[in-house]
């Protein structure tokens, strides 16, 4: 399924850099401007969208497909009805994060939008982990500042070397989280473990 969702992300590119009427190969202009006082609350909202869904029946369903798809199959789950809904809200999302890209920096360029970048979106979701909606959030801020500090940490001591080498020391690193974490930085187990913490020591202190 994801090398058929691959396949057809570069058939639709390869359709897209031939069609003039978007502007091909040299990509099409975006005249009205998205401020961040439009982008921030459509975040806002979708991620709130995204806690909400995974508590309703339907996000239960999903879960329970990631989790065990023949016990779920056994329960009454109707796992291909289940993944095309979810393939659906996974598009619509998609379409308005494209949307608001192009209207925030006033330029689509299908160049932009390959295997790589698909790549990175993946692996927001395998280092947050899927297990819940924190998991994709911790990931993309992870894959994002983490490159980040390692080129201001280069800027700052003047060790060029880490700011050549350093998306090689973030490969290093993703590999070493997928080692030691395979299911993510954030899991149901953490979340409990971490709530579980937190309801003792208000527990304590009441006391």
């Amino acid at each position: 399924m994801i090398l058929a969702t691959f396949a057809f992300a570069e058939v639709v590119a390869g359709i897209v850099l031939n069609m003039e009427i978007v502007g091909g190969a040299a990509g099409f202009p975006v005249t009205s401007h998205a401020e961040l006082e439009v982008l921030l609350p459509v975040t806002i909202a979708v991620v709130l969208f995204g806690f909400y869904f995974m508590s309703t029946r339907l996000g239960l369903a999903m879960r329970s497909i990631h989790d065990d798809e023949n016990v779920a199959v056994l329960f009454g789950v109707n796992a291909r009805m289940v993944r095309v809904i979810a393939f659906t809200l996974g598009a619509m999302l998609g379409g308005l994060a494209g949307a608001l890209y192009g209207h925030q920096y006033d330029y689509i360029e299908v160049q932009n939008w390959g295997i790589l970048f698909s790549i990175y979106v993946l692996l927001y979701v395998l280092i947050g982990g899927t297990q819940t909606p924190w998991g994709p959030l911790v990931g993309a801020l992870f894959f994002t500042a983490i490159p980040e500090l390692l080129r201001s940490l280069a800027d700052a001591t003047g060790w060029t070397l880490i700011g050549d080498a350093r998306f090689a020391v973030f490969g290093a690193l993703i590999v070493l989280l997928m080692v030691v974490r395979p299911e993510g930085l954030i899991t149901r187990t953490f979340l409990e473990l971490l709530y579980g913490g937190r309801r003792s020591e208000s527990k304590g202190a009441a006391k």
